[in-house]
């Protein structure tokens, strides 16, 4: 999970009770997506939006440590990406370069806005914060 810390960015591990900002988490998986470790990546990111300080509005799955989805972690992402929009919350991916391609194979992209798709963390929160006409932080 990435926080602000002084104007800065710090990664921090993804725990229950934190958030990146109010509404909004940012979860780094920095593993390949795969049968061994979907389950896993799906309870992880379950626990972080269920236990958030507050209402989890934008969930933003930062890929950038992902080299490679298998079918099962696919499938698995999917999932995730659906249940979490079933419950209002905007899905957002950063740094999906590296798997754009195992992304489309798997449907995957069909489900996420290109809107919602960024280059960066720093992008989707830049995002987040002005996505109701706010003005950008400084900062950024």
């Amino acid at each position: 999970m990435l926080m602000a810390r002084g104007g800065t960015w710090k990664a921090e591990p993804a725990e229950p009770g934190k958030e990146s900002e109010p509404g909004l988490v940012l979860y780094r998986f920095e593993a390949p997506l795969f049968f061994a470790n979907a389950d896993y990546f799906a309870a992880r990111v379950r626990a972080v939006v269920q236990s958030a300080p507050h209402p989890v509005q934008w969930i933003v799955l930062d890929l950038s440590s992902v080299d490679d989805i298998d079918y099962t972690g696919g499938l698995t992402l999917a999932t995730t990406i659906k249940d979490l929009q079933k419950q209002g919350i905007t899905v957002a991916l950063a740094g999906q370069k590296n798997v754009t391609p195992d992304l489309a194979r798997l449907g995957i992209l069909d489900h996420v806005s290109r809107e919602h798709m960024f280059d960066s963390p720093q992008d989707a929160v830049a995002a987040y914060r002005n996505k109701d006409g706010g003005a950008l932080p400084s900062h950024l």
